[in-house]
């Protein structure tokens, strides 16, 4: 059975609607940008092909503590959403890590407020 543990040193960052505009339709650069900070890290560091069956995986996403907020805080209970960073984590390692989101059975994930360095931590694993 595999498992994959990981921290990848990148900001938590929300996956935003897409945007409309002369026009078109499009997905904002920071969206983008960060959907490939997420995906080139594991890629240097998974060189196997995408998993295949049933998943769980297991995430918490560290945020920079903002300035407003008391140490003694420690949940990110602000906005952005978890189901929105999440959003943007499965998509930027789908093709990676999994073939399709889709295989993921089992899930977790939680947020919190850093004064450290801000990053993702999470464990995928197969499922039996």
């Amino acid at each position: 059975m595999t498992e994959l543990s990981f921290v990848v040193p990148v900001e938590p960052a929300s996956k935003n609607n897409t945007r409309f505009g002369n026009g078109r339709v499009y997905k904002p650069s920071s969206v983008s940008n960060a959907e490939d900070d997420i995906r080139c890290w594991v890629m240097h560091r998974y060189k196997e092909d995408p998993l295949d069956g049933p998943l769980g995986l297991d995430v918490t996403y560290y945020r920079r503590r903002p300035k407003s907020v008391k140490k003694s805080k420690t949940w990110a209970d602000t906005k952005p959403d978890t189901d929105n960073y999440t959003k943007l984590f499965k998509d930027a390692l789908e093709g990676v890590l999994w073939v399709n989101d889709a295989r993921i059975c089992d899930e977790r994930y939680r947020k919190f407020h850093t004064d450290g360095i801000a990053r993702i931590e999470f464990k995928l694993w197969e499922l039996q």
